[in-house]
């Protein structure tokens, strides 16, 4: 398996995030926050595989230069998706990118009580995102459903034409 990956099991380990509360949750997001090791998608996905086919409920990572490039505020070079919909040309998905790590940790902690589903409350309704398959630059890896709370934290975005802390604010503000 990836060292990178293994790495964060251990740190998960440590933070208890198997626990399944809301603190080792939020504990496991400020401590992989502080992390400089991951610094390129190619780190983040090694030892991943290359689903044959997308389908709903994968979670996938990937190098994209969306249409309209130029005229965007700002777009994320690699999402982190969870599959929603499948359409002709591409997909619909959250990208979890969008949503600040503490979000995202709230977000796999309602998840697991089935308290939530991607892409149908506010929350992850404000980060869904449609990719065309024409656009994607290195082809999507998946996340095994085992290492989703640890893919999600783990601090990779690409934001081009505004900051991290821009993008969470965008999406925020979408939500109310």
């Amino acid at each position: 398996m990836n060292p990178l990956i293994r790495k964060f099991q251990k740190i998960a380990e440590e933070a208890k995030l198997s626990k399944g509360t809301k603190k080792a949750s939020l504990d496991f997001a400020r401590l992989v926050r502080n992390e400089v090791d991951i610094n390129n998608l190619g780190r983040v996905t090694r030892g991943l595989q290359k689903p044959p086919r997308l389908a709903t409920g994968m979670l996938v990572a990937f190098e994209y230069k969306p249409k309209g490039i130029n005229t965007l505020p700002f777009y994320d070079r690699f999402p982190l998706v969870f599959i929603t919909e499948i359409k002709p040309d591409g997909w619909v998905g959250v990208n979890l990118h969008y949503l600040h790590p503490n979000m995202r940790a709230n977000l796999f902690y309602q998840m697991d009580r089935k308290k939530v589903q991607f892409g149908k409350d506010d929350m992850t309704l404000a980060a869904t995102k449609r990719y065309l398959a024409d656009h994607v630059v290195i082809a999507p890896k998946e996340f095994p459903e085992s290492l989703w709370e640890i893919a999600a934290q783990l601090p990779f975005e690409g934001f081009r034409g505004a900051s991290k802390t821009s993008a969470w604010k965008s999406t925020t503000r979408k939500m109310k």
